[in-house]
Order: structure tokens, then C-alpha cells, then sequence
């Protein structure tokens, strides 16, 4: 299976060589538009100049980090990237300013919204290049690259949540059915109650990617003073660390993904550390998906048998 940056690194290079055309036509508008910039040509042509050249230079570096599979030199690439692409903007910002004669405030109104993703990502990468308490992040997002890890839920901010939820809830969201994006549901298994795929779940898919159900900690001492049958409900269903249950906020929100049944010898779905599941393998229709609780869970109380274990 390949690296997931190795599949994005393909994807990079077609953009960057869509900005770096269009980089050109900006370069050759103010060259041949010279009378609307008068002495005042230079302004947008250093940045336009210096965004083509970035571009030119993460084309052959994404090559050369393919060819040696090299996912330090493609982090260096994303750094670059996004430096080109700000000094793309900031040429056309000053284009537009200079050409149409438009007010500074509209400049510095609009034109930071616009910026501000590329500054955010330039900014994540550089900072843990700068910063040693900072290079664990760096280095978890080099695992996540590679594969080793899954990332986490991307953080939300200000600008993005807006988008976020235009995409999400406005007019560019066709009205979705309840069973879309849904790949598993409860039925009878081996272990009384299990979770069966509906599809063929590809490797590598957030098998409960709309869960959104929030964990809440709760100190097992708490739980000991619960009459037996409570109690074991948070034995049957809750994560354990250390000296605390991890559940819903409510068991009345109990979800499909907390039906898992356990399987330590053949699991085919991986818990990670945002307690998110995921395909481990690809998985057939109709067949049970089950995950290795020690993986996540300090310990639980019921342990089961393998699903393919003969008596």
C-alpha cells in the first residue's frame, strides 16, 4: 500500500504547476499592461516573479522526493509551497490594487481572508523547524504522512468554520439520505449482538466517520458505588484507562461503533487514538467487524474468544 503522501504527491505537483501558469500570465499582464503601472510595475512583479520561481523549484523537488521517497524533503516541499502561493497572492492583491485604482481598505479588508489558510499551513510546518518543544507535532504529522498514524480532526477556526459550514449546511450541500456514508449496522452475531458491514469496506476508512458522539471520563471509584447491574453496564461498554471509564455522555447514546466485538488473534478494524475506527484490511459485505480491545482498553472484563477459534 503506498505512503499517503506518496498518493497526495501527484495531486501537489498538478496544482503547483497550475499556479505556477498562472504565476506566468500575471507576469505577462504587467509587462505588456506597463502604461496602468507606470513607475510602480515592480510592486506586483517581485512577488509574482518569486512565486513562479518557487513553483518552478517544487516541481523538480516533489520529483526528486518521489524518486527517493524521501517524506522530510516533501514536508520542506508543503513549506515552500505555501510560500509560493502567498507570494502569489500578494502579487495579485497589489495587480488588482494598482491596475483598478482600488482603496487600501479594500485590500487589507478582503485580501487577508484569502491568505490566511496558506499563512496558517506555512506557519504549522515552520514553527516545529524553529521551536524544539514544537517538534513532537512535526513529527507525529511525519507519521501521519508515512502512514503510521491516523491524523487527528482538523482543528477549526474563525475563518474555517464559516466555510465549513456553508459546504456542510448551505447552498452547496445536496440533501444527503440517512443510510449515505453509513458502511455498518447491529445484528445477531456469534457473541449475541455484532457489527456487520453493509458494504465492502475499502482498507483505511473511518468506518464511523459521523459519530460525533462525545466521550466523558468517569472515575472507576464512582462507579463502584453503582448497583451491579449499572456497573456492568460500564464494564460491558466503556474504555478504560487507567483509573477512569471512558463513555458517552448518556448509554442512551450508545452508537454502532461501541457494539464492536473483540477479536485479539484476527481483528479487521484498528482503534486509533482519537478512538476513531478504521478498516485494517479490506471487508467484505456481510461479514463481522471486530477490533482488538487491549489495543485501546486498559482492560476490560468480558474476554471472548477469536471469531475463528474452534471449540
Amino acid at each position: 500500500m503506498k505512503e499517503p503522501w506518496i498518493k497526495n504527491a501527484p495531486q501537489l505537483l498538478v496544482v503547483n504547476s497550475i499556479l505556477a501558469a498562472l504565476s506566468g500570465i500575471l507576469i505577462g499582464l504587467v509587462i505588456q499592461d506597463e502604461n496602468h503601472f507606470g513607475s510602480s510595475w515592480y510592486i506586483p512583479m517581485i512577488p509574482l516573479v518569486l512565486s513562479f520561481l518557487i513553483f518552478v523549484l517544487v516541481s523538480e523537488q516533489i520529483t526528486t522526493a518521489l524518486d527517493e521517497k524521501d517524506v522530510k524533503r516533501y514536508v520542506f516541499i508543503l513549506l515552500l509551497y505555501n510560500l509560493g502561493v502567498l507570494a502569489l497572492f500578494v502579487g495579485l492583491s497589489t495587480l488588482v490594487f494598482i491596475r483598478y485604482k482600488l482603496s487600501s481598505w479594500y485590500t487589507i479588508i478582503i485580501f487577508p481572508f484569502i491568505y490566511y489558510p496558506w499563512i496558517h499551513d506555512f506557519l504549522w510546518i515552520l514553527n516545529p523547524l524553529r521551536n524544539n518543544k514544537l517538534k513532537q507535532k512535526l513529527s507525529d504529522y511525519l507519521k501521519e504522512l508515512t502512514g503510521e498514524i491516523f491524523p487527528p480532526e482538523p482543528e477549526r477556526n474563525f475563518f474555517t468554520k464559516p466555510i465549513e459550514c456553508f459546504f456542510k449546511h448551505g447552498l452547496l450541500n445536496e440533501d444527503k439520505l440517512p443510510h449515505q456514508d453509513v458502511f455498518a449496522r447491529l445484528t445477531v452475531s456469534d457473541h449475541g449482538v455484532g457489527v456487520f458491514a453493509l458494504k465492502d469496506i475499502p482498507v483505511n476508512t473511518n468506518i464511523f466517520l459521523n459519530d460525533n458522539t462525545k466521550m466523558i471520563w468517569i472515575d472507576q471509584s464512582e462507579v463502584g458505588k453503582l448497583e451491579p447491574e449499572l456497573k456492568k453496564l460500564y464494564d460491558d461498554f466503556c474504555v478504560v484507562k487507567g483509573k477512569k471509564y471512558g463513555c458517552p455522555e448518556s448509554f442512551n447514546q450508545l452508537t454502532v461503533g461501541w457494539y464492536l466485538n473483540n477479536d485479539a488473534a484476527n481483528p479487521n478494524v484498528f482503534c486509533d487514538k482519537n478512538y476513531d475506527f478504521y478498516s485494517l484490511r479490506e471487508i467484505k459485505i456481510g461479514e463481522e467487524l471486530t477490533v482488538d480491545y487491549s489495543k485501546y482498553s486498559d482492560d476490560f472484563k468480558i474476554i471472548e474468544k477469536p471469531i475463528n477459534e474452534k471449540e
